[in-house]
């Protein structure tokens, strides 16, 4: 490659990626299919707007060194052993159970046992940076779903890196192994792991300190890079993959002390070393070849897909989930993962997959990718449907004929349930509504009146009987699903005074207008109660505390907001 050819094709990379990704985002499909998109039109395939193979080789296997380092640095003891029964649990029954499913599939239909075990593990995988990507923005990650789906992905990640090993071990035998001791090579590759293992976290405890002390976010930064290259490099020469060792570092990492900072340094470069993997990938794929055998194609795509979910649900059932959430988590995990992508590259290498076979097996991944979005909306579907069957404490809502001049809940959570408490002191009935299945439950198994349902929707306020309310509160966290609920309840009872909870004063203002009687921000209240904590210790009166504090609630915090913004204010 000639040096004059690198920028315009790194530009183009890069322009592809900003065009195309908020394309995507908006259509709905997320920034992974938007990476992918991007790849297949500028790639070879298509547009052939960028057809430097070694640049999309280099770039391709950079990508996935970062990816796994930041995959391994996430991997916190701590983190494990809080999921564990989850994690190891559930996560170790799918990746088994689908591994040995789709590994006699593919030995059915003539492929060799060590292309079968690949093939099965590989497919077991699913997207961990798909799937975390669309939990937070939709905020259900503390959903059972939501936490069912990150502990599998998390023992996927830890399982990348004795699948990678496996791949070495069932590739072809080095000509100069001495044929009387096979087990010589696993075991010096064993020993070598171990030596690196042992002496990276004896140099990280006594390196990052002195680095530390020296104040310097670049030079931290500089230190975990040379880091993670340093040991891809050495894995590499040790005979592994430059994959494998850039996943150790990360985990060598993970329980250190300086962890929380380098994780925050390289943050802002993750989505892209994360993008730049996905659209290579799409710059891979052999679309013309792909079209040419679409239709068997889409029928291979889509039974593992189903398979995959089914078995998902089936495991996330024996682990007690509800049917809706099991089925929900099923087709989350439906689609195939990136570390698949590795591991498929490494059996082709190692002469386990010939070119036919890993071409095939690239275009279902990228195929799988492309649909996850609509397996999400799907899971959405079938959940909703399975809801009433999920449990018999969530199907109905059956609050007392004559209740009314309650109080109406919206949201059970910490806030919501602090509330139930103050209001049961008060004497006063009331009511909740909450989306979280096993909060619902666990409040109706102690005789609490909280029913599962959504308080935007009229049909769940008329069974609340929000109109003989006296007040509504609405503590949910999510902005959207506030005002949703605050304009729902202001169109099914005008009369009823409504208190709501915002993040901010700008969006407490658009509650006001969408009906809210009173809308209390956070961050103006934490501080004004903050603040009159301070005044209390400095030994300002009790009576001129209730002064100051009546004054800026009158003024709807407005003081408080202009200091926010760095705007002086005198009385």
């Amino acid at each position: 490659m000639e040096h004059g050819s690198f920028l315009p094709a790194a530009l183009l990379l890069l322009g592809a990626m900003v065009l195309a990704v908020p394309l995507a985002q908006r259509a709905g499909l997320g920034s992974v299919p938007g990476y992918l998109l991007a790849g297949i039109l500028v790639g070879p395939s298509v547009l052939g707007l960028v057809d430097e193979h070694e640049l999309i080789a280099v770039a391709g296997e950079f990508g996935v060194v970062f990816l796994l380092f930041v995959t391994g640095i996430e991997l916190s003891p701590a983190r494990l052993w809080l999921l564990r029964r989850l994690v190891f649990g559930l996560g170790g029954l799918q990746v088994l159970a689908t591994a040995a499913v789709i590994g006699v599939l593919a030995l059915a239909v003539g492929a060799g046992r060590e292309a079968a075990l690949i093939v099965g593990f590989g497919l077991a995988l699913s997207s961990t940076a798909l799937v975390l990507q669309v939990l937070a923005e939709r905020k259900e990650l503390g959903t059972p779903a939501g936490r069912a789906g990150l502990s599998v992905l998390l023992l996927q990640d830890v399982a990348v890196a004795p699948l990678v090993s496996l791949v070495y071990f069932l590739g072809p035998d080095d000509p100069n192994a001495s044929a009387q001791d096979p087990l010589l090579g696993p075991l010096r590759s064993l020993a070598l792991l171990a030596v690196f293992l042992v002496a990276g976290r004896f140099l990280l405890r006594r390196a990052l300190p002195v680095v530390a002390q020296s104040r310097n976010a670049d030079v931290l930064v500089a230190t975990a890079v040379l880091l993670v290259l340093g040991a891809a490099w050495l894995m590499q020469e040790a005979g592994f993959s430059m994959a494998l060792g850039a996943f150790l570092a990360g985990v060598l990492l993970a329980d250190s002390p300086y962890r929380h900072q380098v994780v925050a340094d390289i943050q802002p470069f993750r989505g892209i070393l994360l993008g730049l993997f996905f659209l290579t990938v799409g710059m891979s794929l052999d679309v013309a070849a792909a079209l040419e055998r679409w239709h068997v194609l889409l029928m291979l795509t889509c039974g593992f897909m189903v398979l995959k979910a089914a078995i998902m649900t089936a495991a996330a059932r024996l682990f007690g989930l509800p049917l809706d959430q099991a089925v929900r988590t099923g087709l989350q995990l439906s689609q195939g993962g990136e570390f698949a992508l590795v591991l498929f590259a490494l059996a082709l290498g190692q002469g386990i997959f010939d070119a036919q076979l890993h071409a095939l097996l690239l275009q279902m991944l990228v195929l799988s990718l492309l649909l996850a979005p609509l397996g999400f909306l799907v899971g959405d579907l079938l959940a909703r449907r399975f809801q009433d069957a999920a449990n018999p404490l969530l199907d109905v809502i059956e609050v007392e004929p004559d209740l009314e001049g309650h109080v109406l809940l919206c949201g059970y959570g910490r806030v919501g349930s602090q509330l139930g408490n103050v209001l049961e002191a008060a004497g006063l009935r009331w009511v909740a509504a909450d989306m979280r299945p096993e909060t619902v439950q666990l409040a109706r198994l102690a005789g609490l009146p909280v029913y599962f349902g959504d308080a935007s929707r009229p049909s769940i306020l008329e069974s609340l009987r929000v109109e003989h309310a006296v007040l509504a509160i609405v503590t949910l966290d999510d902005a959207d699903a506030a005002e949703r609920s605050v304009h729902a309840i202001r169109r099914h009872a005008p009369d009823c005074r409504i208190l709501v909870r915002s993040p901010d004063l700008l969006h407490a203002d658009l509650l006001l207008k969408h009906g809210a009687t009173r809308a209390v921000p956070e961050t103006s209240e934490y501080s004004l109660q903050l603040g009159l904590a301070g005044l209390a210790e400095l030994g300002v009166e009790a009576q001129r505390l209730e002064e100051i504090e009546t004054a800026f609630r009158e003024e709807g915090y407005s003081r408080l907001h202009a200091n926010r913004a760095g705007i002086p204010q005198r009385r």
